[in-house]
């Protein structure tokens, strides 16, 4: 009870910069708890995690009460998988966004110590932050396989807005010079270029420029991103009054989004350490610096940075210069 009444008058409001989730968060998620086992047991393991960073002296004990609710959660979770339906695709589009914030929150305790700062230069840290962007995208994928019924459902808010993805032209002079640097990193595998890499496929090429436009346009929203005035809903709707998209964007959402646009053979290149997805993929963590210092957001960047650089060649440390000061990461 402790667990859940702190989920409500906490945790809830981090999981989202807008009331309007955040509410959501609060009252529907947890009324469809009340339905779901599954559900409610990714609640409580999240809000044990939450509780334990204010309770240093508790941590150990929190995390393992934190990993039990969610490896009953994980059980409940992948049976009503099996079995997707309207009734239950609320419960799972719910958890498998708990699921994510689990497990990046939970980096560094006793229950997951991969991902801890003794072990940053062990490849199964990059396997990790990997595994981890696939649960994302993962969430994506019962968000699609579920529409019809979410859109229904009074969590339909939790779902992102196709008037999202327009939004990408850099906001400022600082955010143009940056699209100017993000664009020259086609370098490494354009033919001609001084800086690029040998035996890149046209294949492998084409992967990367999909995955170099979208990286663009990410930035270009999270020059817009600003954490939202009140009760503002989602920034990037049309807004009753004046039908006109709204100029911020929520900062969670430009920073996480890209995640769910690369092609899902970036992730293959990803676990084979190729260089240039691996120098991307730091970049990328640097609109995961810009997210917040939420509490749940604490490290990722940073870990995505010391994976990276302890795995690619040192000639190649140049191109992790910019991104490694912007996220705060010193080798």
């Amino acid at each position: 009870m402790e667990l859940l009444h702190h989920f409500v008058t906490h945790t809830a409001k981090t999981l989202s910069d807008q009331t309007e989730l955040q509410n959501i968060w609060q009252t529907e998620v947890v009324k469809v708890a009340f339905k779901h086992k599954f559900l409610m047991h990714g609640i409580l393991a999240v809000a044990g995690l939450h509780v334990s960073v204010t309770r240093q002296c508790e941590e150990d004990d929190l995390s393992m009460l934190a990993a039990n609710h969610q490896d009953l959660g994980l059980q409940g979770f992948r049976s009503a998988l099996e079995n997707f339906n309207s009734e239950n695709c609320e419960a799972l589009f719910a958890s498998s966004i708990l699921v994510a914030c689990y497990i990046i929150a939970s980096s560094g305790t006793r229950f997951n110590p991969n991902l801890t700062t003794g072990s940053i230069f062990n490849e199964v840290l990059l396997g990790a932050v990997v595994d981890w962007i696939r649960l994302f995208r993962g969430t994506d994928h019962i968000a699609r396989r579920g529409k019809m019924w979410l859109e229904e459902s009074p969590l339909a808010p939790l779902l992102v807005d196709g008037l999202f993805c327009q939004i990408t032209q850099p906001m400022d002079e600082k955010a143009v010079k940056e699209d100017e640097y993000i664009a020259s990193l086609q370098q490494l595998w354009q033919p001609g270029s001084p800086s690029t890499i040998s035996g890149i496929s046209s294949e492998e090429a084409a992967i990367y420029d999909e995955a170099l436009h979208y990286l663009r346009e990410a930035y270009g929203r999270m020059s817009r991103a600003t954490a939202p005035q009140n009760n503002c809903t989602w920034c990037y709707r049309k807004s009753a009054e004046t039908e006109t998209a709204h100029q911020c964007i929520s900062p969670i959402l430009a920073g996480l989004f890209w995640f769910v646009q690369i092609p899902s053979e970036f992730f293959e290149m990803l676990e084979q350490h190729k260089i240039v997805a691996l120098v991307l993929l730091v970049h990328q963590a640097v609109l995961i610096k810009r997210m917040g210092n939420l509490w749940w957001n604490r490290t990722p960047a940073i870990k995505v940075a010391s994976s990276v650089y302890s795995t690619i060649p040192p000639e190649y440390h140049f191109w992790l210069e910019w991104p490694n000061q912007e996220i705060e990461y010193a080798p």
